[in-house]
């Protein structure tokens, strides 16, 4: 049975399928345009954490995300992607940048939460 995702990548910019389930596979002359819907008929976890996701009608395959850039497709309807299956220190690390996990220990000379006390050493200015 297919699932339903759609392709909602950070920099807006139209992606190419690839011939197989690799990020650097060759691409496809199919493209998707950001906020597009598709239909998926297979699902492949990757190394890192990533899925692959083959495209109903032989379209070509997408990853769900990619080291570096972040989120590229989204399940619609709530579903888990196969690498959500994974245990907590095996899925892909946060961007950078990204907020911490809740519950995550504080990273050493991250900013303190607002409210929260500052980490010893982290000192109270911040340099961007």
């Amino acid at each position: 049975s297919s699932t339903t995702w759609r392709y909602n990548p950070p920099n807006g910019m139209p992606i190419p399928t690839r011939v197989s389930p690799e990020i650097e596979a060759p691409r496809t002359s199919h493209r998707l345009q950001p906020g597009e819907v598709f239909q998926v008929d297979e699902e492949k976890l990757g190394v890192g954490g990533v899925t692959f996701l083959k495209l109903a009608g032989n379209r070509g395959w997408l990853f769900d995300t990619k080291p570096g850039v972040g989120v590229l497709c989204v399940r619609e309807g709530g579903g888990a992607a196969a690498s959500d299956a994974l245990p907590q220190w095996d899925r892909p690390a946060a961007p950078p940048g990204a907020a911490p996990a809740v519950g995550a220990p504080p990273v050493p000379g991250a900013p303190a939460p607002s409210g929260a006390p500052a980490a010893p050493g982290s000192g109270s200015s911040t340099t961007w």
